[in-house]
């Protein structure tokens, strides 16, 4: 996460006109971390996780 923070302002993922930062990225991180834990997954814990071929997922 430290270099997620580093370089927020720079483009992390382009795929045609979009573009995510390393800060959106890193908001979006956060954001399966936090879902994640409410239902009681932590560290050490396997998940899989299905996600659309889009740069935000």
């Amino acid at each position: 996460m430290q270099a997620l923070s580093r370089h927020s302002s720079s483009e992390a993922f382009v795929a045609g006109d979009r573009r995510l930062t390393y800060a959106h990225v890193r908001y979006l991180l956060s954001q399966y971390v936090a879902a994640l834990a409410h239902r009681g997954v932590g560290l050490g814990v396997g998940v899989t996780m299905l996600s659309p071929n889009m740069p935000e997922s």
